[in-house]
């Protein structure tokens, strides 16, 4: 039987780079990759087919990746969407018919979970799917979003927890394994072999090490903080800690036991939340804009001020 690996995270939560990691210990990615650009100077390792269609499906919701707000799985079960079902049956079946273990990658999917496993279902006869989900440190995140997208630290942490916590029961259901980036990135070689081992795929030491000699440089992360730098953050909102903390005991290991049952219980805290802080943000957003433009004309006010006295200051010395 022909696996697939669907790999799951947040955006800027070292997706790209663990799936390089992968793709060095034995897994497939295809060849129709995105490319590499100032954000990812090593490449995204997401197959532009499998992100047009999740860009599609969040399309006709009326959302974007940075949505605020929970994605509720009935929407992603309308009958709508059945074309874009049937589309992506098709896409996942071409692209595992190239190889034995495919692999793909889009922050978008652990969003759209429910929709994915959906086609996962149909597909249950003639593809086992294993999956990974990569966890990183929500104020490394942060700070990456606020480098690449001007992103405020809450928006950027609500982002983190609707990521991470939304579907948290799927992945429990799942028994996804779980990748803490920080500790990859300290131990790589342990990591992508543990991996393997867990998941049951071929790997080559050889393969493995070079990825570690030759691809892996730690100074292109923004940054890289470890716990207890991370537990003084000010602005670090006590959910997320929490349940960072948990995802990094679950390294290498599978959604289950004492640690993910903490992880319901925040998850679940989480949902009582997320729809009041969603909305708080919004406001927020709302006014900033309206702030920005009240100073915006105030400023080209000034400057309209400004070059009238200039003109007057030249017809005068023209005179």
């Amino acid at each position: 039987m022909k696996k697939i690996f669907v790999i799951l995270g947040m955006h800027r939560s070292g997706t790209s780079l663990t799936s390089a990691g992968l793709h060095y210990a034995g897994l497939e990615f295809g060849n129709e990759l995105m490319g590499a650009n100032a954000g990812n100077p090593k490449g995204h390792w997401e197959d532009n087919d499998v992100v047009a269609l999740n860009n599609r499906i969040l399309s006709q919701l009326g959302l974007t990746w940075e949505h605020i707000g929970k994605i509720e799985r009935d929407k992603l079960q309308l009958a709508e969407l059945e074309p874009l079902r049937q589309e992506a049956c098709a896409l996942i079946k071409s692209k595992v018919d190239k190889c034995d273990n495919y692999a793909f990658k889009d922050p978008r999917t652990v969003r759209l979970l429910p929709f994915w496993i959906n086609i996962f279902d149909r597909l249950q006869v003639q593809i086992e799917v294993n999956y990974i989900f990569v966890c990183r440190n929500p104020i490394d995140v942060c700070y990456s979003l606020a480098k690449r997208d001007n992103k405020s630290v809450a928006h950027s942490q609500l982002l983190w927890l609707h990521h991470n916590l939304d579907n948290l029961d799927l992945l429990l259901e799942k028994k996804t394994l779980c990748v803490d980036f920080y500790q990859f990135c300290k131990t790589p070689q342990a990591s992508l072999k543990a991996v393997s081992n867990q998941l049951n795929f071929d790997s080559q030491d050889s393969e493995i090490d070079q990825f570690a000699a030759e691809f892996l440089d730690l100074k292109l992360l923004t940054s890289n903080l470890d716990s207890f730098v991370t537990s003084q953050q000010k602005k670090l909102l006590s959910v997320c800690f929490d349940a960072y903390r948990l995802f990094k005991l679950l390294h290498l290991k599978r959604f289950v036991g004492e640690e993910a049952e903490q992880l319901t219980h925040i998850s679940k805290h989480w949902q009582i939340m997320a729809q009041p802080l969603a909305e708080q943000l919004n406001i927020m957003n709302d006014e900033i804009i309206l702030l920005n433009k009240q100073v915006g004309d105030r400023a080209l006010g000034e400057i309209k001020h400004q070059r009238q006295l200039l003109e007057r200051l030249l017809k005068k010395s023209a005179q």
